[in-house]
């Protein structure tokens, strides 16, 4: 057993109190076992000991070795530490005493894959003194054929360890030796320190830690020659991650403090210009603008000091504070802060200041920009060229960009890849192929010589732009495939990842999820699986609810990030593929699992150890994992985004969608105090933001009889290119018009919905018109999302106004076209068979909301019940599941039939679908009962008269308890403690509400009511059970081999309906005792106010002595 390992407190203990379920076979399950047992740990490490290997036994030690090491990376404890450094440690260095034989080399070849990251994960907790004993001695052995690495030379090099405090310390004469030599490159030496200062920076214990690393950075920077600290042109981009890492603020320190600080530190090795110029390469590497702001008004509080000194500011510094402006969308205070500062105009700046016109979508301003350079004598570069094109390539101004082609060809500039780029998008913008390949055949040619692969690829992207407008997956596949196979013959890059994670996308939206595997492995054998890629299939499989493949796609985009299991992209992924599976899970065990590791990196984000970038998708997210359990909490995470400047519409969105589920004033009062905020902080605001605001505006509307939903509607027509009057010239739209019609259907169905009055026409002109310029702008190729986004608030919109046979066309229309879709996602799903297949919520939703529009309309025009079961049928054979409610609908209408022999199929629908919940409330009802007469033997085994006075005969014979019978069966030992283990159990499976015995006793009403149900509406009701049983009684007439046959096709729902006329009768005795109580209402009651009122009597019953 290896024994170097050092007493490290926990970061956080990890507690493993579940186990997924057999079915399912998860990377994490066996390592968990590990380490949550000590005995289990002590017993696979004597398993590694015995050296018995097979090939089994080989996947599995490496596979354990592996996901530790993941694991470890996150949470470094003492127990995962041994695990790791244990198994290494046997494997190699205790065996290697023994002869090794071919599977032994094999199993030591499977942990090598690792060793770099395991000497990363070493480095990165200090634990060189473990590095030289587990490592160290294979590299010395003459025997060895292990290869020393560059991870080798960083551990051997940097040597990080902790002192006897546990202060860091590291080897400095070491680490200037390597930056002398001669034989290493001025790159790779910048290389290396910057991986000292990210691993010191990002692994440090505290504060002190922190400035010790920082101090000995810009010492060693002497050593390559960097000491004046002026990183702001490329050839030093390979110091932007310390620099960002520098300038964030340690936890616990104030912004002035920390680069108080940094003065101090570099003054004390360097003059004070050095100071300066590193306050200009930090606003250059840093990415949060509002962190570059405080840089900027540092450095311009200095040049205020030091007045008499002209260099303090330069032009770069202008042009950073500038366009941290622009991050920020405070377009006028970029031109205030460029005309405040006139002596330092630069022609840099001016490229900020047409992206600011270009963002702003002042096109005018733009363009008058561009023309005044010609006035002051400036002529514009090529690269200024290119952001106007660019800019006005988004709304198609396709003559505007040839002429300025022109114009940059008679002053014989060399256009570049982004000028081009112009010309394709404006051809893009018109759908023209044709033209967009001309100027793609003429980059081609222009620049064959100094053709740019990445150019080249982004270049050829821009063509697939217009396939991916189209639903024709297979001219997108074509045009991919066509262009691999020259990439593969010619060696011309055509496809990058990034395109290969578009395609991904655009086939996710089209549901093609045979033909992403398919691009996938293509991808994965030319190298192309980049982080974005995973990124992309990551998202593909959440949607189509292939979690454990969502998990693993994950884990490779982590593995391929540039610092691993540190990207906040991969791990928003992550917990939204938790948080989906969490929903879609059925096994509690499975529930509990995934919830755990959601918490996981919760805990993650709270501690800040993932990277800072993409740190707002992560929010947001967190954000949808808090708010239906813990809206406070929600809160506080919004409080922290507003705290780090990085706000974003997606950080309200999951509180617009609380609030407007209120559906009360309160709520759409707080949905508009959301809107005025976002407003003022200048947020992008998309339709999804403005949906929820006009439901808000409607809902003031009506009280105040205003027409404020209407100037909205009005507005957001205006901001998507539309118009509402027919007569008006509609202006062109957003390139992403295409995202946001869904929402824009939603909004027109909501607002006609209102009848709020409109100005200019009736309700049914402005929908027609409306959808006449969806029509005009996106033609008729329609995206899926769109055609199901009209099918569902049209014939919504249809049902609720009358128009039952418009709806009734519409409705079938919409049934056939999401079933067409259906039917090739399953016939090419390549993972499961048929009747396996989940069918993605995307699909699925919609379909019911058409059933439920459609039976509405089949009932209104009394159609015949066989109607129910032609959609039912046609639900089947898609592998579409239905509401619970809609498959009691169809069973009552089935066995409305004369055709007896259409009874197994409905006892078909409820075992597939309805019985699972009614199986669930009878155990519930089992366990009440059985919990009833344990409570009660122990009330009258301890003589708790106040218990049994309080107890009465209508709970007893419900549950069919003779308190003298159950006062002599209870076989002896401690029934206190056995109970509390029995409702430690209960409150696990059932409420979680933390139920003891004290609490039962006290409050025994609220616990035994037998009127406690789940909330699922997935469950037969008595009524309906009771009217299946009768029909299943004719249907075997006597016939026992047909009673026998139904029970072995559907053996729980025929156990349920059994059990259901038996508990039927009890249980209609029961409410006959509380009506005598309580006299029910005249109006129907539902299951909610029945509860109520059950309490209510049995609360009389308990202080009344004559109830019995």
């Amino acid at each position: 057993m290896y024994e170097g390992l050092p007493k490290v407190e926990p970061r956080r203990p990890i507690q493993f109190t579940s186990k997924p379920s057999l079915r399912i076979e998860h990377r994490y399950t066996l390592v968990q076992n590990i380490l949550h047992d000590e005995y289990v740990l002590e017993s696979y490490l004597n398993f590694l000991e015995t050296v018995h290997t097979t090939k089994a036994n080989i996947d599995i030690v490496g596979t354990n070795f592996r996901n530790a090491l993941e694991i470890a990376s996150q949470y470094p404890t003492p127990e995962v530490k041994s695990l790791l450094f244990n198994t290494w440690y046997q494997v190699f260095l205790r065996s290697g005493s023994k002869q090794d034989t071919f599977k032994i080399i094999q199993l030591k070849n499977e942990l090598l894959l690792n060793k770099d990251r395991f000497i990363h994960f070493m480095m990165n907790e200090r634990e060189y003194n473990s590095y030289e004993k587990l490592i160290l001695p294979l590299l010395s052995s003459e025997n060895s054929s292990i290869e020393k690495s560059y991870a080798d030379i960083l551990a051997q090099t940097m040597r990080l360890d902790t002192d006897s405090v546990g202060g860091l310390i590291f080897d400095r004469e070491r680490m200037i030796l390597y930056l002398k030599k001669s034989s290493v490159s001025l790159p790779d030496k910048r290389r290396f320190l910057d991986i000292f200062a990210r691993k010191g920076l990002l692994h440090s214990s505290d504060i002190d830690d922190s400035y010790y690393i920082i101090r000995s950075f810009f010492d060693l920077l002497r050593f390559v020659g960097d000491e004046h600290l002026d990183f702001t042109t490329p050839k030093y981009n390979v110091y932007k991650t310390s620099l960002q890492l520098i300038a964030e603020l340690p936890s616990g320190i104030e912004i002035e403090e920390h680069v108080t600080k940094l003065k101090q530190i570099i003054e004390s090795l360097y003059d004070s210009s050095r100071y300066r110029n590193f306050l200009t390469s930090t606003m250059s590497a840093l990415i949060i603008p509002s962190l570059t702001l405080h840089y900027w008004e540092h450095k311009y509080r200095l040049h205020r000091l030091l007045e008499g000194e002209s260099d303090v500011l330069n032009y770069k510094d202008l042009k950073y504070g500038m366009n941290a402006l622009r991050k920020q969308k405070k377009y006028e205070d970029v031109l205030k802060l460029y005309k405040n500062f006139p002596t330092l105009h630069h022609d840099d700046q001016i490229e900020i200041l047409l992206q600011v016109s270009e963002e702003f979508k002042d096109w005018k301003l733009l363009q008058q920009q561009f023309e005044e350079m010609y006035g002051r004598g400036q002529l514009p570069f090529v690269n200024h060229y290119a952001i106007v094109m660019n800019g006005i390539a988004s709304i198609g101004a396709r003559e505007q960009i040839e002429k300025l082609y022109h114009q940059l060809m008679k002053r014989k500039i060399k256009p570049t890849p982004a000028i081009f780029a112009a010309l394709i998008n404006s051809n893009v913008f018109h759908d023209d192929e044709e033209k967009a390949t001309y100027w793609f055949n003429q980059y081609q040619q222009n620049v064959q010589d100094e053709q740019n692969n990445a150019s080249l690829a982004y270049l050829y992207s821009l063509l697939f732009k217009l396939k991916f407008k189209s639903t024709n997956v297979n001219g997108a596949l074509s045009l991919f495939t066509s262009a691999l196979d020259i990439q593969d013959r010619t060696g011309s890059q055509l496809i990058d990842s990034d395109l290969v994670a578009q395609l991904i996308k655009y086939l996710n939206d089209n549901y093609a999820l045979r033909d992403i595997e398919h691009i996938f492995k293509l991808a994965k054998e030319r190298d192309m699986d980049s982080k974005e890629v995973y990124i992309a299939l990551t998202q593909a499989y959440i949607r189509f609810e292939e979690f454990e493949r969502a998990e693993w796609a994950v884990h490779e985009g982590q593995s391929v990030s540039d610092v691993p299991f540190r990207g906040s992209d991969i791990y928003t992924l992550q917990l939204r593929n938790y948080r989906h599976w969490y929903k879609a899970s059925l096994d509690p065990n499975m529930k509990d699992f995934v919830h755990e590791k959601a918490w996981q990196i919760v805990y993650l984000a709270e501690k800040h150890e993932m990277s800072r970038k993409y740190l707002a998708g992560l929010y947001s997210e967190l954000i949808r994992f808090h708010i239906r359990s813990d809206f406070d909490k929600a809160l506080e995470v919004l409080d922290e985004v507003k705290k780090q400047k990085i706000l974003e519409e997606g950080h309200f969105i999951p509180f617009l969608s609380h609030y407007s589920k209120l559906d009360n004033f309160e709520g759409y009062h707080q949905i508009m105090d959301s809107y005025r905020e976002m407003a003022s902080l200048r947020l992008k605001i998309t339709t999804l933001t403005y949906y929820y605001l006009i439901q808000s505006l409607i809902h003031f509307d009506k009280i105040r009889g205003e027409r404020s939903s209407f100037k909205l509607l009005s507005s957001i027509f205006e901001l998507n290119g539309l118009t509402i009057d027919e007569t008006d010239k509609p202006s062109a739209s957003e390139s992403n018009f295409k995202n946001e019609a869904p929402n824009l259907c939603r909004i027109v169905c909501r607002f006609v919905l209102s009848d709020v009055k409109n100005l200019y026409m009736s309700n049914s002109q402005l929908v027609n018109h409306f959808l006449d310029q969806l029509k005009v702008k996106l033609g008729s190729n329609l995206p899926i999302n769109l055609r199901i986004a009209i099918y569902q608030e049209m014939s919504r919109l249809y049902v609720s106004q009358g128009n039952l046979a418009l709806a009734e066309r519409l409705i079938d229309s919409g049934l056939n076209d999401i079933e067409k879709i259906l039917r090739t996602y399953v016939e090419n799903h390549p993972f499961s068979q048929k009747e396996l297949i989940v069918i993605p919520f995307g699909l699925q939703k919609p379909y019911r909301d058409l059933v439920k529009f459609k039976f509405i309309c089949i009932g209104h025009n009394s159609e015949g019940p066989a109607n129910y079961l032609t959609v039912y049928n046609n639900s089947n054979m898609n592998n579409v599941r239905l509401t619970g409610e809609q498959y009691r609908i169809i069973i009552k209408n089935i066995l409305l039939l004369p055709n007896e022999e259409l009874i197994p199929i409905v006892l078909d629908i409820c075992e597939k679908y309805l019985v699972r919940g009614s199986m669930i409330e009878r155990n519930l009802h089992k366990h009440l009962q059985y919990m009833y007469k344990l409570i009660l033997t122990y009330a009258s085994r301890h003589d708790n008269h106040e218990f049994l006075s309080k107890s009465f005969d209508i709970f007893s014979r419900f549950y069919d308890a003779d308190i003298n019978v159950l006062r002599n069966r209870w076989p002896g030992g401690d029934i206190r403690a056995f109970i509390n283990r029995k409702l430690d159990e209960f409150n696990h499976t059932w409420h979680r509400r933390g139920w003891t015995l004290e609490k039962v006793m006290n409050s025994p009403i609220k616990f035994f009511n037998p009127e406690q149900s789940i909330y699922s509406s997935n469950k037969l009701d008595s009524g309906l059970a009771n009217r299946i049983l009768k029909e299943v009684k004719r249907y075997c007439r006597g016939n026992k081999m047909r009673a026998f046959e139904l029970m072995d096709d559907f053996p729980d729902t025929m156990d349920f309906l059994l059990y259901d006329q038996i508990s039927r009768f009890r249980y209609r005795l029961f409410r006959k005792e509380i009506d005598k109580i309580i006299s029910p209402p005249d109006t129907k009651e539902n299951l909610k106010d029945r509860a109520m009122r059950t309490f209510e009597a049995l609360s009389i019953a308990k202080d009344d002595p004559n109830i019995r």
